[in-house]
């Protein structure tokens, strides 16, 4: 999973680039670095100087902001993201349709929409039963009409859903994205250009299921009832968002 800073390992991370690069001279930071700084900054009129990198915190899912990078008299927001696999966002599904009530409205019959195809269960509140849960692209060809409906609705928030998956409750839209595989792989950044990243999302050729560059699924359907056993941890309120490939988008 692409975790967001703000979880333990992300935060290591963000420690880690901070200790690679702030108060230091640029001649003194690490080549990958530099690579990355030089993309980054115009450096026509500087010849060595101190690079500046530290964090602004926030709360919630405001944890998602940036790190800033300030270099003489330019300064950058910077979002950081970690992991090898596609999946770039994730949160209670309440919590994230009332998020998109309160961009624009959401009709009641739109609400249960959005519900009926979190749960794929018939259901508009997890109370199907266990026998008629659906993974969802089965569910989804069950019912053409309604999922032709629900993914209308839910690309009406294309560019709000992917600024909340990728940057939570940040106010900070980033200038560029650091990318890192791994902890292990700290020495080996890559950059992305934010605005790039949107506007592909916003004008991606979308097949069936694609909101933009995202797709959307309950994170843990729990098929069997693993979430009605005795004590068990499991539950099916999550939503996930995965990413198409980012990679294209590396500078």
């Amino acid at each position: 999973m692409i975790k967001v800073v703000g979880q333990n390992k992300g935060f290591k991370i963000e420690k880690k680039i901070i200790d690679y690069v702030n108060k230091k001279l640029f001649n003194e930071i690490n080549l990958n670095y530099k690579v990355l700084i030089k993309k980054m900054f115009d450096l026509s009129h500087s010849r060595n100087p101190i690079v500046r990198c530290f964090k602004e915190e926030g709360i919630g899912l405001e944890k998602k902001t940036d790190l800033i990078f300030e270099l003489e008299n330019q300064r950058l927001n910077i979002s950081v993201k970690s992991g090898s696999a596609n999946s770039v966002h994730q949160e209670k599904f309440n919590s994230f349709l009332e998020f998109l009530d309160s961009v624009s409205q959401l009709k009641i019959i739109e609400k249960d929409l959005i519900k009926e195809f979190h749960w794929c269960d018939g259901s508009t509140d997890n109370t199907g039963l266990v026998k008629d849960r659906k993974r969802k692209n089965i569910y989804a060809n069950l019912h053409p009409t309604n999922f032709t409906k629900y993914i209308t609705i839910l690309r009406r928030y294309k560019k709000d859903i992917f600024l909340r998956t990728w940057l939570g409750g940040s106010k900070n839209t980033p200038d560029y994205l650091i990318y890192i595989t791994n902890i292990n792989e700290i020495h080996s950044p890559k950059v992305i250009n934010f605005s790039d990243l949107l506007d592909a999302h916003m004008n991606y050729k979308e097949k069936r299921g694609d909101i933009g560059l995202l797709t959307i699924q309950n994170w843990n359907a729990c098929l069997k009832g693993q979430d009605l056993k005795p004590k068990s941890l499991k539950h099916r309120n999550d939503v996930q968002f995965k990413s198409k490939d980012i990679k294209n988008f590396f500078l």
